[in-house]
């Protein structure tokens, strides 16, 4: 032994706790579309917060160009309050509520990891509230999204 302390392999994402990647099944159709509606309703005030989290900056200016005077003081206290108060608070609500039903894990920062010749390359989008599929267990979290799989999954039956 070298004295160093060994330490369990890990990996960036792990499958869901069974092991297998989400499979639809004609049972389970309303079921997983009744999941879909629950977890983009769930999504509802942070994908609010990311649209209009610019919002006072927008109007500022506009009213600036069609006025040519300037914004009063209040409205610009308003603004910086605004954006600084819903962007973090969306952003931790997408954490929050944007866990997988099936998988039970968060989607994080929907990163990816590529490997290239051993070495790790690691990318993300970024923290978003607009969901479609879960990026560990591959199911669908999106009523279109359902819906196309379960398309694809009739497709794939009648072909076989």
């Amino acid at each position: 032994m070298s004295g160093q302390k060994q330490y369990p392999k890990t990996y960036r994402f792990r499958p869901n706790p069974t092991g297998k990647p989400y499979q639809p099944d004609p049972a389970n159709k309303e079921r997983d579309l009744e999941t879909a509606r629950r977890i983009q309703r769930r999504l509802l005030f942070p994908k609010f917060g990311f649209l209009t989290g610019f919002l006072p900056l927008l109007i500022a200016m506009v009213y600036e160009k069609l006025t040519g005077g300037p914004v009063s003081e209040g409205f610009i206290i308003f603004g910086f309050c605004y954006v600084f108060t819903v962007w973090p608070l969306s952003i931790g609500l997408t954490l929050l509520f944007g866990s997988c039903p099936y998988c039970h894990k968060t989607q994080g920062l929907n990163g990816r990891v590529y490997t290239l010749t051993g070495r790790e390359i690691s990318t993300s989008r970024g923290v978003s509230p607009f969901i479609t599929k879960c990026i560990r267990c591959g199911a669908p979290l999106s009523v279109k999204e359902v819906e196309a799989a379960y398309r694809r999954l009739e497709k794939q039956e009648k072909a076989t």
